[in-house]
């Protein structure tokens, strides 16, 4: 048994222990005690922290180092999960978007994010990125000793990591989501590559986590604790939880480069087939425009879409976005950071058919506005006519745009209307060739131009139609252009696979 003495009995016997202790601590691969404090710390995360004046002896035991005090209490570490961290002035540099607070942080200091950050990397123990901050590792090593986490909030959403050079963590990665019980229903994807069900499914949480299969076109039994989580792959989250509350992701380390999707349709006669529930698999926004579109990425059998399942504020609805345009007018290309959507794949198989798509490093983004990353919107001289019904208390809308490459006929640009299937929600779309779509995307809008309505009021009630968005139509056209309204009765068997 190595014994190393703190008691100050002599000062000839102390000094001589002192060097002992520190050349026995460098042997075992740990950091000298050269300041005051002395933290022993662990790669799990557990954190005492002491004064050199307070400890009477350390002693090794075994596998364990045992700490004791002056008086008399123990603590006791595993010598292969046991670290010594010292700092002789400030243990943690707080970046505040501009600088370090106080100085630049060291191999030995805490770093704590509390402002955006894009620079090279650098060494550091623990690593914190506050709630809705934005780290850009642009080049070089980010060597966390520790533990690294993202965090998330009610008011400023989760902070987002974009890894351009070497990330590394001795300890624990893990990436912080706030869920408000508001919202029962939630669709999300891991960021992290050995996540488990168990970030919301525990002995101290009743909540239930499932995912949808293409192939029975049908929601799973609630997942077992302790199920692995797969990139990429979307998940719909229960809450039976009282209270708001944060859910951490964890095991496992960070998502980062290529993950590609395999995606299916099966059979030839399901109407809702090709339907397929994935997610953004970084801990950063995912720009679905460079995703699809990109030249050295050629997706497969995919269509140009993602329709989000989510809640506005009254009820859960669908969000659709479709080249560069979304329904409603807020929602963009950028997928949010645990994000799970939907994709289609396109065209029937015998009797099987399988898409593709691989999403890259080059195709992450931080948000563009801290406020809603959701309502950025690019100027577009395209021909829209944007149509929402209202009862009241729930709006669905529509939308018909004039695209020069785009057929009058049902294509591969026309987009289709997902039912919300509830009868308290009215639904407004376009009709084309029998399918119901909720992005129409036609030749050219023209005063003589018919274009067909349907309208779903799911119960008796007021209603009106308001055209939110027009743009690039003469003052006098819209007018004229021909309008057929068709009132189509709930429950009417299209396109409603994404009912929770």
């Amino acid at each position: 048994m190595e014994y190393l003495n703190f008691k100050n009995r002599r000062k000839k016997m102390k000094q001589k222990r002192m060097k002992m202790g520190a050349l026995l601590l460098l042997g075992l691969g740990l950091t000298a005690v050269q300041a005051q404090r002395m933290n022993v710390k662990t790669k799990s995360g557990t954190n005492t922290a002491y004064m050199i004046s307070d400890i009477r002896n350390m002693t090794y035991s075994g596998a364990n180092l045992v700490v004791t005090k002056v008086d008399a209490s123990t603590t006791s570490f595993a010598i292969p999960d046991t670290r010594f961290i010292n700092y002789s002035t400030g243990m943690t540099s707080t970046w505040n978007g501009t600088r370090w607070i106080p100085s630049a942080p060291t191999a030995l200091d805490n770093a704590i994010f509390n402002g955006n950050y894009s620079a090279a990397g650098f060494p550091c123990d623990n690593l914190t990125v506050n709630a809705g901050k934005q780290l850009t590792i642009a080049s070089g090593n980010m060597a966390v000793g520790e533990n690294f986490v993202l965090r998330s909030d009610a008011t400023n959403g989760t902070a987002t990591l974009i890894d351009n050079g070497n990330l590394t963590v001795g300890g624990t990665s893990s990436v912080e989501q706030y869920l408000t019980v508001a919202r029962q229903w939630w669709y999300l994807s891991s960021p992290l590559s050995a996540a488990k069900t168990t970030t919301f499914t525990d002995a101290t949480r009743t909540n239930k986590i499932g995912n949808y299969d293409e192939i029975s076109t049908s929601y799973s039994a609630p997942l077992a604790t302790n199920v692995p989580l797969t990139a990429g792959k979307g998940y719909v989250v229960k809450l039976s939880d009282a209270t708001d509350g944060i859910y951490t992701f964890t095991g496992g380390s960070l998502i980062t480069g290529d993950v590609t999707l395999a995606p299916t349709r099966t059979g030839t006669t399901a109407g809702k087939r090709g339907f397929n529930l994935v997610g953004n698999p970084y801990p950063s926004y995912l720009d679905w425009n460079a995703a699809y579109t990109a030249i050295v990425n050629p997706i497969s059998n995919l269509r140009n879409a993602i329709w989000y399942r989510t809640f506005d504020g009254a009820a859960m609805t669908f969000y659709t976005y479709s080249d560069g345009e979304g329904v409603p007018a807020t929602v963009t290309k950028m997928i949010p950071p645990m994000q799970a959507f939907w994709i289609k794949v396109n065209q029937d198989g015998t009797p099987n058919s399988t898409g593709s798509i691989t999403f890259k490093n080059a195709y992450r983004a931080h948000a563009t506005s801290t406020a809603n990353p959701l309502k950025v919107k690019a100027v577009s001289d395209r021909q829209k006519l944007r149509l929402v019904v209202a009862n009241g208390t729930n709006t669905d809308e529509t939308l018909i745009v004039g695209k020069s490459y785009a057929s009058d006929n049902y294509d591969s640009y026309d987009i289709e209307k997902m039912s919300n299937d509830n009868p308290a929600i009215p639904e407004i779309f376009s009709m084309v060739d029998n399918q119901e779509l909720v992005i129409n995307s036609v030749n050219q809008l023209s005063v003589d131009k018919v274009i067909n309505l349907g309208f779903r009021p799911g119960q008796t009630g007021d209603f009106t139609i308001r055209a939110t968005e027009i743009q690039q139509f003469r003052k006098d056209s819209i007018y004229s252009l021909a309008i057929h309204l068709i009132n189509i009765p709930m429950n009417n068997g299209h396109n409603t696979p994404l009912s929770k």
